[in-house]
């Protein structure tokens, strides 16, 4: 959807700039001939009629420069036409898509809920996951923490300046930062859950951090990128 939207708004970018320089000339022409020809006063009204118009298309166009997808309207078969898709349908028993929160047990921080089109025994489930993971899964987490803070460290060569030279353990929990739980639309509620929680890390604070849960257990921790759906082939192929 994000490159429509920018094929969209580089398209009409380019057609508006062309018609601003166009008209833009087309003013400069006409101020010139009402100035030659002041002296006449129907060729005047005409012409001064005709700059008015002219002006008022320049400034619509530099708008639509501007902010052009306010202006799609202003031109016709767009190559990369936005088509509007209908959201789809939330079932009866859905859950509220009004965000929820909860106080994590195992980062003791407020965690945001996001679900849409997921029924509430599906979210209550996922949130009964990450609140009582037992003490194999919490180490696993750690652990997949640790080794992608290694990696950050490998790669950039130095650590973040808040964080302590050696971090054991579940020490590491104490730099993620979780923010938003991103929950899949469940088409069976005793199926696969599967979920993103969204964190901020503190040696990774452009990227962050995802954890990825997938049918009752933590399959990806790593740098955020949002793409359930991978990382639930990635686990299936296991």
């Amino acid at each position: 959807m994000k490159n429509k939207t920018d094929a969209i708004k580089k398209e009409i970018k380019g057609r508006a700039t062309a018609m601003l320089i166009t008209f833009a000339l087309t003013d400069v022409i006409l101020a010139v001939m009402l100035a030659a020809l002041w002296g006449k006063q129907s060729a005047r009204i005409v012409l001064f009629v005709f700059l008015l118009a002219f002006s008022a298309i320049v400034i619509l166009c530099i708008c639509a420069v501007c902010k052009p997808l306010s202006f799609r309207w202003m031109f016709r078969n767009l190559k990369a036409e936005q088509k509007t898709k209908p959201r789809p349908q939330k079932r009866p028993d859905s859950a509220d898509d009004s965000v929820k929160r909860f106080v994590s047990t195992v980062f003791h921080r407020e965690i945001s809920v996001r679900a849409e089109n997921a029924s509430e025994k599906y979210v209550r489930r996922c949130i009964d996951f990450i609140q009582n993971m037992t003490e194999n899964e919490i180490d696993f987490l750690a652990e997949e923490s640790q080794r992608y803070y290694r990696e950050m460290v490998e790669m950039s060569g130095d650590t973040a300046e808040r964080m302590p030279e050696e971090i054991n353990g579940r020490e590491i929990l104490n730099w993620i930062y979780p923010k938003v739980m991103w929950i899949d639309s469940d088409r069976d509620v005793d199926g696969p859950m599967a979920f993103i929680v969204e964190c901020d890390c503190e040696w990774e604070p452009e990227h962050g951090l995802e954890i990825v849960a997938f049918d009752e257990r933590i399959i990806h921790v790593g740098s955020y990128d949002g793409d359930l759906d991978y990382w639930k082939e990635v686990a299936t192929e296991r």
